[in-house]
């Protein structure tokens, strides 16, 4: 299992929830820019305490980024919310599950290159 798989894997778990959500790369690849949707972006994390946080030796820890874009305030907010959907939710890659997906912190929502945008991170573990 490698980082592309489970950033698709979680891509397709917001999307299944109509975030209207693409890596980072795909959405510079569009024609044009949809009125709201959002970019995800995957990297590796510290376990932490493991009666915390679930993990467990042998596992990884991934922290998402999910920045949600819209034309309006009202866009970004309602594809903010579908992105929160997702927690409690698990994903699937291979024959390996993760744990519930957790959120663990967002930037409010504001001003970006014309557009307006807020960051919200999620955690898990496989």
């Amino acid at each position: 299992m490698n980082e592309d798989d489970i950033a698709a894997a979680f891509i397709a778990a917001l999307n299944a929830n109509s975030a209207n959500a693409y890596d980072l790369d795909d959405a510079k690849k569009l024609p044009a820019l949809p009125a709201a949707y959002c970019e995800v972006t995957l990297s590796r994390r510290l376990a932490g305490e493991p009666r915390v946080c679930g993990s467990a030796p042998g596992t990884t820890s991934y922290r998402a980024l999910v920045r949600c874009i819209g034309s309006t305030v009202g866009n970004a907010r309602e594809t903010t919310r579908r992105v929160g959907l997702i927690e409690a939710a698990t994903i699937t890659v291979g024959s390996s599950t993760s744990t519930p997906i957790q959120f663990e912190t967002a930037e409010e929502i504001g001003e970006d290159e014309g557009m307006w945008s807020g960051v919200s991170s999620y955690t898990f573990t496989f």
